[in-house]
Order: C-alpha cells, then structure tokens, then sequence
C-alpha cells in the first residue's frame, strides 16, 4: 500500500506476468485499499478487443485510477499516458518485455516528464539474483556501447597509435 500511498491519487499501472495474480491484486484492490483505488480497470489474454478498448478509455479519462495487466497484453499496442507510475509485480526476465510495458506510459500526450518504475522483488530470491545479473549485463553492455563510440570518434589513424 506505501506504493499506493506515495503516488498520491494520481492514476497507477500495475502489470503481472500471470492472470491470476491480476485478478489476485483487483480483489485485494478492492477490499483493503483507499476507496480512490477500489475501481480498477483490467485487461488480460482473455479480454476481447471491445472491453479492452473500453477498460484504456475509462482509465485514460480517469474514470479507473487502477489499471491491472498482463505484461504481455498489456505491454503491446496501448498507450497509458494518464499515469506516471507503474508497478512491476513479478517482472520478466527479458529487459526488452520490461521496457516495452513500460513505454506504454511514455507516449505522445503524456502529462509528465518522468515514469516511477516499482520492481517488487524479494532480498534474496532467484528473482533478486537474475535482476542484479540483469543489472550488471545492462552496465557492461553501455560501457562497451560508449567504448566503440568513443573508438569511433578517435578515427583509425589514432586508433592504429593506441593499440
């Protein structure tokens, strides 16, 4: 609920890898949480294409201040730029899943300059592990990205000099 709490009001995007913890989270949504939060918009692998619509136009116009997806249908072909907060329950271990998902926040029309990303993960786990390994592959992969570019601006008779 501190998540909840901290985005004071405003609209928040929840994504799962799994239906069943979707439906688990808008249950539990709406019995224990603020009564700002208690009507949520969902949208999984078995919502057709009509109530989809309906559950991004509703959230959009700020009629559902929750909205729950799936992170595969909910990372593809919807823009949410009514929210600047999203919540990664369990999170993929592809980065490009992670980064699809939450760009749809991100989009022409968004009220905000910034997206905060929540990754819930437990100290510890296998989740937390992959995440740090994650981390680390994504550092070296800017700092040999950033080495070619600076390769690159050198040109190959400097180049040809340093090695």
């Amino acid at each position: 609920w501190d998540i909840l709490d901290a985005a004071a009001g405003k609209p928040v995007v929840i994504f799962s890898q799994f239906r069943t913890v979707i439906h688990a989270i808008g249950a539990l949504l709406r019995v224990k949480a603020d009564p700002w939060y208690r009507d949520v918009a969902m949208i999984h692998g078995g919502v057709k294409n009509v109530v989809r619509t309906e559950q991004v136009r509703q959230f959009q116009a700020g009629e559902r201040r929750v909205f729950l997806a799936t992170i595969a249908t909910g990372g593809v072909g919807i823009t949410l730029p009514a929210s600047d907060t999203v919540i990664l329950w369990d999170k993929p271990w592809n980065p490009a899943t992670v980064n699809q998902a939450v760009d749809r926040l991100h989009r022409i029309g968004a009220k905000h300059e910034s997206i905060n990303v929540f990754s819930l993960l437990c100290a510890d786990s296998v989740e937390w592990r992959i995440e740090r390994i994650l981390e680390s592959k994504d550092s070296l992969f800017k700092d040999v990205i950033d080495e070619a570019a600076v390769m690159g601006r050198l040109g190959r008779e400097a180049m040809r000099r340093i090695v």
